[in-house]
């Protein structure tokens, strides 16, 4: 079982070659207790942008219209797949439709705190990611059920906005998964790489 510290300060990743299907079955077999969500980091079509909402639910509690993340959900079933569930997450709440070969699974880390009715679960609750591009004939509808506000932000604020607009392990969270979007071998990974360093 990893010590907290190593929870706190660890983002998951496949193995090389490994199939996403396994790593997660390796994973949650080692803590089939925690709650799995995964969240998508889409981009726009020429990947100049990231889209992130102000989630309805934030915004019935919060006083200030500041915060902004990824589209995020909750996996269900007893085998969650992170990138059909992503696809299914991106229609429904966000209403943008992406072919399940078009996103792509990144890895997972723990949450600081996941609330269970009136108890808050340290490190309960496991957050996976993945990224995507969205198609040029789509539109990014500017709200949904879901999301109050539906953004485009360019990828040289996606720094100062993690900072400003999430709390800290949720932005640590998003920097560490732009950073492995950065290092594949895809056509907006050197702009992602000056924005995110």
């Amino acid at each position: 079982m990893p010590t907290r510290n190593e929870l706190r300060l660890t983002f998951y990743m496949p193995n090389e070659g490994e199939f996403v299907s396994d790593f997660v079955v390796r994973h949650h077999r080692r803590n089939p207790w925690k709650t799995q969500s995964v969240a998508a980091l889409l981009f726009s079509s020429g990947a100049n942008y990231v889209a992130l909402c102000f989630p309805e639910k934030v915004a019935l509690r919060e006083p200030e219209d500041r915060i902004r993340v990824p589209v995020q959900g909750r996996l269900e079933g007893l085998r969650v797949d992170p990138v059909e569930g992503a696809r299914l997450i991106m229609a429904d709440k966000a209403q943008v439709w992406i072919k399940s070969e078009a996103i792509h699974y990144l890895g997972f880390g723990y949450t600081r705190s996941f609330r269970t009715q009136d108890v808050e679960l340290p490190y309960n609750k496991c957050l996976h990611f993945v990224y995507c591009e969205m198609e040029a004939w789509q539109r990014l509808p500017s709200r949904t059920t879901y999301a109050r506000r539906l953004e485009w932000y360019p990828l040289a604020s996606l720094k100062a906005m993690a900072k400003a607009s999430m709390d800290e392990r949720k932005a640590w969270f998003f920097l560490e998964a732009l950073k492995q979007v950065a290092a594949k071998h895809t056509q907006f990974a050197p702009k992602l790489r000056r924005a995110v360093g």
